[in-house]
């Protein structure tokens, strides 16, 4: 426990405590953070949790949640047996006293660290309410949900104009049983730009309080919530256990009435008529005021006249007169026509995986696999080759900017803004990423929107207008985001280990700000016009819907498309991605608590197609040695919340791939990780484990494959490149028998073969100080050391580098 509470003290979490205990200030709730205090978990004995336990885990505060293929009849029985003769040990004591919401005016609050991101939040609070789940409330709930739900869309269009005033910003309900109701401003800044952001969100929240809002707006948001709730719906008979269950806890810890979606979808038409832009304001203004506002500012930037500065600046913004919102024309979706629909020149079978493989004329690939998995439920990715295999090496951090960028630069009939307007009411989505060989636009629709989400894909792809405003919106945080990689000893590893695995290639190099403002959109064009142009494209369809459908919707989109080539063309070296040859020690340094560190290691490992079944039992000697971990490190000595093991094989690189293990600890403890690491590698390298191990390491995988395997996400993403790479049929068939046939001695093997004695990648993180001592430590001991050898056996990289 005391391990995870010191890998959970990051500046953020320090913030938020700051934040919490001033929201809830003279409340119990302010002084009851769930991990506790050091010094109340040092000093808590058997005893103590024995009285805490029988105090509260009693029947009287139990609630029992079962959801499956069952028969509930005989599921009662079972309870009945289990629970029946249950009785609580004393009486059953009454809750403490949560204490009263504290009565106050404007108050203001701030956090300043190193490394913390720039958040505002301006909020009030009123008395709980105790008010029973009824028809009646969620009509007037409605009200005040629907203005939130129009603020916010007010606020996102600001955020996407040129020179926006923040981030983000949002308007936000909550309700904490028992303690009170919240309204809440938050607003994301530009480090030192806090006041402008302020300014500008208390200002567009008054607007809507002063001058309410229109028809239309309601009518867009409504689309919006019909689409959603008819979806949920569409979906419910095949919902996951899990998360029945889980919707059944929350509804009876919020006091709310858990119901099938098709009631929600009956309880929204009976007061969607009710939404006027009477009620709505009406209803925001039920909501609105009470004590406070309490403003909270964290930064990493000290504030000019300190926190009066943050009364002083909200006073002088409620004085600033707002006039009416301008009305904003929906503009119809234009992109239905991409030319003469394509013709298929082939279709193919794979019998055993359901599979159908079809090829267009043009070149464009087609993977379809009907499921009901998922009821009502269609998952498409759509790849085109490039990647970053494509991204020139020298614009280090591109691969962070291009996503985002890429979607918000909209269309060139539509900005994203008037894009997300005119689909309104549609479940479709426009997501854009990389991995190392292709670009890859990703959704999940259902079968009424599907042709539409086929239509925006392809829209996408013969018309981006790669505007810059989601790049601008992306350099405004980008400041904050990158210093937030310094302040804990994990998220340096995250930061650092990509580019040292790959021998330093700079396409996975974390970038610095400089760095990243060099980028500019055209840069960006100029990396994924080509694969949106040219490149071969490979679309993968799972889910509930019929061959006939996605036929013709690929048809009438990609598959009207000029011409593909065979393969995109790559530099020499674009797949030329090794592992360190030598053996590497590095000493980084975090700028977090001084009680945090981090040690990482990590050995190279074949590829995935060089040898299937090898990378498969790497994947289960990974699972061994996080058990081992646990066992060892966790458990025995107490030293770490959770090691952590990985593993990766590419498909894409010849000869890459890698197994990796790590832990946050004491900086104290650094070396007594890889004492123990050590120990562990020999233990598996000479056979020295029992079958058991090996089976409590194989059970976990080879249940999550079964389970992902009934799930639209498992095939469509083992299908995404399977006509481009067909030894991916082949892998998918073996995958289960490969790991179910591991034997011992093949895992001693890999693990000699992998493991003991050979070069590796060793990372040291430790607090800023200590890790500068360490190294002049080192200079004093070892005198005058090459530049090469230092960054392989002692090297600090400093934050940002």
């Amino acid at each position: 426990v005391l391990a995870e509470q010191r890998s959970r003290n990051t500046p953020e979490y320090r913030a938020y405590v700051k934040r919490w205990n001033t929201w809830y200030e003279g409340q119990r709730y302010a002084e009851r953070m769930p991990i506790g205090l050091a010094e109340t978990i040092r000093a808590a004995t058997r005893e103590q949790i024995a009285e805490y336990y029988e105090r509260n885990y009693r029947p009287e505060r139990a609630f029992v949640v079962i959801v499956g293929d069952i028969e509930p009849r005989s599921i009662e029985k079972i309870i009945e047996t289990k629970f029946s003769d249950w009785k609580g040990v004393g009486v059953d004591a009454k809750d403490p006293a949560i204490g009263k919401m504290k009565d106050r005016g404007l108050t203001a609050k701030s956090h300043i660290e190193p490394n913390l991101p720039e958040e505002t939040t301006v909020t009030w609070f009123k008395p709980n309410s105790f008010d029973a789940d009824s028809l009646s409330n969620r009509v007037k709930d409605s009200r005040s949900w629907m203005a939130s739900a129009i603020v916010d869309r007010r606020l996102s269009r600001l955020a996407r104009r040129d020179n926006p005033p923040f981030v983000a910003a949002s308007l936000d309900r909550s309700e904490v049983r028992g303690v009170s109701n919240a309204l809440s401003l938050s607003i994301d800044t530009r480090m030192g730009e806090w006041k402008r952001g302020l300014a500008a969100v208390e200002q567009e929240y008054r607007r809507a309080i002063e001058h309410g809002f229109s028809q239309r707006e309601i009518d867009l948001e409504l689309k919006d919530w019909r689409a959603s709730l008819e979806d949920n719906a569409g979906s419910a008979s095949t919902r996951k256990s899990s998360a029945l269950a889980a919707g059944l806890v929350g509804g009876f810890s919020s006091r709310s009435v858990f119901i099938h979606p098709k009631d929600e979808l009956a309880i929204f038409e009976r007061y969607a008529p009710t939404l006027t832009p009477e009620t709505v304001l009406a209803g925001l203004k039920e909501v609105s005021g009470g004590t406070g506002p309490v403003m909270f500012l964290s930064s990493s930037q000290k504030i000019d006249g300190g926190e009066n500065a943050l009364s002083l600046a909200f006073a002088d913004s409620v004085k600033t007169p707002v006039t009416p919102g301008i009305s904003q024309q929906v503009k119809e979706f234009p992109y239905t026509q991409f030319g003469g629909s394509g013709k298929i020149i082939e279709r193919r079978i794979v019998e055993d995986l359901g599979v159908t493989l079809f090829r267009f004329d043009n070149g464009v690939r087609l993977n379809f696999k009907p499921t009901n998995f998922e009821k009502d439920t269609i998952n498409v990715t759509v790849r085109y080759d490039g990647g970053l295999a494509a991204v020139p090496p020298e614009k280090v951090g591109m691969y962070w900017l291009i996503p985002f960028a890429f979607t918000e630069g909209g269309l060139k009939k539509l900005t994203a803004e008037e894009l997300d307007d005119s689909l309104a009411g549609k479940i479709v989505y426009a997501g854009f990423d990389l991995d190392n060989t292709a670009f890859e636009s990703s959704a999940a629709t259902n079968p009424r929107d599907f042709r539409l989400q086929m239509q925006l894909m392809a829209a996408y792809a013969t018309d981006p207008a790669y505007r810059g405003l989601g790049l601008q919106q992306q350099l405004a945080s980008a400041e904050s985001d990158i210093k937030q990689y310094a302040s804990s000893p994990g998220r340096v590893v995250s930061r650092e280990a990509a580019a040292l695995l790959r021998s330093g290639d700079k396409r996975w190099q974390f970038p610095t700000l400089k760095q990243l403002q060099s980028i500019s959109m055209k840069d960006i064009e100029n990396v994924v016009s080509p694969s949106l142009g040219r490149a071969p494209i490979e679309i993968s369809v799972v889910g509930d819907v019929n061959e006939d459908a996605v036929v013709n919707a690929v048809a009438a989109t990609f598959g009207a498309f000029q011409k593909r080539l065979a393969a995109l063309p790559e530099s020499a070296n674009a797949r030329d991605v090794r592992f360190p040859k030598q053996a590497m020690k590095l000493r980084l340094e975090h700028e977090g608590s001084v009680d945090q560190a981090s040690a990482y290691v990590a050995w190279s490992a074949p590829d995935f197609y060089t040898n299937p079944k090898l990378s498969r039992t790497i994947s289960l000697l990974r699972e061994m040695l996080k058990v081992r971990l646990t066992e060892e490190f966790r458990e025995v000595q107490g030293a770490t919340y959770s090691p952590s093991a990985s593993s990766s094989a590419s498909t894409d690189f010849p000869g890459f791939g890698y197994i990796a293990a790590s832990a946050e600890t004491k900086p104290e403890l650094i070396e007594g990780f890889f004492k123990t690491l050590d120990e562990v590698v020999v233990e598996l390298s000479k056979g020295n484990f029992s079958e058991d191990l090996i089976d409590r390491a194989r059970t976990p995988i080879v249940k999550s494959i079964e389970k992902s395997r009934l799930g639209n996400g498992f095939w469509v993403g083992s299908l995404s490149d399977i006509q481009a790479d067909p030894r991916g049929i082949e892998a998918i068939r073996t995958q289960l028998g490969d790991l179910q046939a591991i034997t011992k001695t093949e895992l001693v093997s890999a693990a000699k073969l992998l493991l003991l004695g050979k070069p590796r990648v060793e990372l040291r993180v430790l607090p800023k100080k200590q890790a500068k001592a360490s190294l002049t430590r080192r200079r004093t001991t070892s005198g005058r050391e090459s530049d090469m050898r230092q960054l392989q056996e002692g090297a600090i990289l400093q934050s940002g580098n």
